[in-house]
């Protein structure tokens, strides 16, 4: 698969609230950084800390979380 698959497979996952898909391709060892100035803003420096961020966004938008993004070029 290459790379710009891999990006709106991970982005229509998430659409679809299928967060096992869509983290389907992180390896153990991924960081990502949130940006932002709130709770779930800053590094995960595992998979785990990436799962848990995302079920905490779940948590708090009740499920209703959207992913919109922004310049992607397919």
């Amino acid at each position: 698969m290459k790379a710009k698959e891999v990006v709106a497979s991970y982005f229509e996952a998430l659409d679809k609230i299928d967060l096992e898909s869509a983290l389907s391709s992180f390896t153990p060892d991924t960081k990502w950084c949130q940006p932002g100035d709130n709770q779930f803003a800053g590094l995960k420096n595992n998979l785990n800390e990436i799962i848990q961020m995302f079920q905490g966004i779940m948590r708090h938008t009740s499920g209703n979380m959207q992913v919109r993004p922004n310049g992607l070029v397919l």
